[in-house]
C-alpha cells in the first residue's frame, strides 16, 4: 500500500498522497454519505484525517512518513477497519466523523477574525 500510495519520484509519503484514498471513501462509504452534498466539509474532513495521521504516525514531524515509519503504525489496520465498518464513527483512529466535528467547532470558534481559517497569535490565545 506504501508504494501505491507515494509517488513514485520519492521514497516516503506526503499528505497529498492520501487524497486520492480519501476521495474514494467520501464517494463511496455509507458512513460519509451524508457528505456528498457538503464539498466544502468533504475538504476539511479530509484534510483533517490526514493531519491526524501525520500526527500520529510522522515520528520526526518533517511532513513525511517514512516506509518504516508507516510499516510501524496501524494506518493499514485501521484502513481494513474503515473498509469493513458501516459507521465511520466506529473507527475511532483518524476517520470519526464525529471527532472531526469537535475538531472543526472548536478551531471555528477560535477562528474570530473573519474565519479565514487561520489562527493569529490572539486567536491561538484563547
Amino acid at each position: 500500500m506504501f508504494n501505491l500510495l507515494r509517488q513514485q519520484k520519492n521514497n516516503f509519503l506526503e499528505r497529498k498522497d492520501f487524497m486520492p484514498i480519501l476521495k474514494a471513501l467520501l464517494e463511496f462509504h455509507p458512513g460519509l454519505e451524508f457528505l456528498k452534498s457538503h464539498p466544502d466539509f468533504q475538504e476539511k474532513y479530509s484534510e483533517t484525517v490526514v493531519m491526524r495521521i501525520f500526527y500520529t504516525c510522522d515520528l520526526n514531524d518533517d511532513n513525511k512518513l517514512t516506509y518504516r515509519e508507516f510499516r510501524r503504525s496501524n494506518i493499514l489496520t485501521i484502513f481494513r477497519k474503515v473498509c469493513e465498518e458501516a459507521d465511520i464513527n466506529k473507527i475511532r483512529d483518524y476517520f470519526s466523523y464525529e471527532h472531526f466535528y469537535v475538531i472543526y467547532c472548536i478551531f471555528w470558534e477560535l477562528d474570530t477574525n473573519e474565519h479565514d481559517f487561520l489562527l493569529d497569535k490572539e486567536d491561538f490565545s484563547k
